[in-house]
């Protein structure tokens, strides 16, 4: 009897043990993916931020590296900012950094096996060559796709929301409609790109020297302005009043007004370039067919704002905005710029500031060479320019409509 005692209490020992060990080997096992998974994220961290500071380092240099392949899986991603560098070296202007301070957000990271997601915001606050007494403010979100080769940790994908980006990958559709199978597809299409935007800046080239030669008596003096019939009194656009608002709410949108963003709306900025005319002076019009008042269609509304300035054509006799279809030689502060890559405008920015040589100080508005924007998008973190260089953007000229604001009549 007491051998049976001692076998099933020795039996029940040996479960206990076997059960604390797989306890044990499961606590372990539990400790060291976890450990794994922290070491990972690290070590991707370090990637990224070191990919970041390398992308920063050549657009401020305008030379490539090919150290950045590096960081990269695929030649897509390399040849695109390869492009966007030797479109920046083509503009009139310096567009490499005098300074530069860029403040890295990871967000969030996703580490499933060999395979890796992370989010970034980029804050960047820079002084171009050209400008070098103004801050140019620029906030954009990364959403990077990393994968796991040979115990290294490689970009499989850099995406991003920007002008350039849009006009390369639309290239890149146009040319390739299969598969992109070499370099030479991505050698086309970056001579493409870099044609066209030579004879855009050959173009503009030749308009400054043709302007500066010009007499500046016969600039039109939009302060004569004066309205022919009585019913409604023309009142002038405050261009520094919109300006200065533009600037304070760029980076940051006004708490008394709604932010139109991401899902549920394409963006807010036209409703940020409404609030910016409306601090100019503008008055607001719900009078005939088409109409401007805070928050409605045209007032947030890209393509309804440009259906309204360019048909209420505001008069003596006819309330509201009196805006026209202008060319980039006169546009002036706190103007409007839209894009209208096709049949319908998709975005608005205000003009609030200028990039001039030396010799156009006597009149830089009229002898500029590119002018500097401010901007809201669909997200309140990415896409938010201050004081930008429009030139920076790549906005092709069949796509851009310049809007000059005289004023409006009440």
């Amino acid at each position: 009897m007491r051998n049976k005692k001692k076998l099933k209490q020795a039996i029940l020992n040996v479960h206990v043990a076997v059960v604390i060990l797989v306890i044990t080997i499961v606590s372990i096992s539990s400790s060291y993916f976890v450990k794994a998974e922290e070491n990972n994220k690290k070590i991707i961290m370090d990637v990224v931020e070191n990919y970041f500071a390398e992308r920063m380092d050549v657009l401020s240099k305008l030379e490539m590296n090919s150290s950045i392949k590096n960081y990269l899986l695929n030649d897509i991603d390399y040849y695109e900012l390869d492009t966007l560098i030797k479109y920046r070296k083509l503009q009139i202007g310096d567009l490499r950094f005098k300074k530069i301070n860029q403040t890295v957000e990871l967000n969030n990271i996703e580490v499933e096996g060999d395979k890796a997601k992370v989010d970034v915001v980029l804050d960047e606050k820079i002084t171009f060559n050209d400008s070098s007494d103004v801050i140019s403010e620029e906030s954009i979100e990364h959403n990077l796709t990393l994968i796991c080769i040979n115990n290294e940790w490689k970009i499989q994908h850099d995406d991003f929301d920007s002008d350039f980006k849009e006009l390369f990958e639309k290239q890149q559709t146009n040319t390739s409609r299969k598969v992109m199978s070499s370099n030479n597809n991505l050698r086309n299409i970056q001579k493409q790109i870099l044609t066209e935007e030579a004879t855009e800046v050959s173009n503009k080239k030749k308009e400054l020297e043709k302007i500066k030669t010009e007499n500046d008596n016969q600039e039109k003096n939009l302060n004569k302005i004066k309205a022919k019939a009585t019913k409604f009194k023309f009142k002038k656009y405050d261009r520094e009043a919109a300006s200065l608002y533009a600037r304070k709410y760029a980076k940051n949108p006004n708490k008394d007004y709604p932010f139109y963003g991401k899902p549920d709306y394409k963006g807010d900025c036209t409703n940020f370039t409404s609030q910016c005319l409306y601090a100019g002076g503008i008055v607001t019009d719900n009078v005939g067919k088409y109409q401007w008042y805070k928050l409605n269609s045209a007032w947030r509304g890209a393509n309804k704002f440009y259906e309204y300035w360019n048909n209420n054509k505001g008069s003596g006799s006819t309330k509201g905005l009196k805006a026209s279809k202008s060319i980039f030689k006169d546009i002036r502060l706190a103007d409007l710029i839209e894009k209208k890559p096709e049949n319908a405008v998709t975005h608005t920015v205000i003009v609030t500031g200028y990039k001039v040589d030396s010799w156009g100080f006597n009149d830089p508005w009229k002898y500029k060479y590119d002018v500097l924007i401010c901007q809201h998008s669909d997200d309140k973190k990415s896409g938010m320019l201050k004081d930008y260089p429009l030139s920076a953007k790549k906005w092709s000229t069949k796509d851009t409509i310049y809007v000059k604001i005289s004023g409006s009549y009440k």
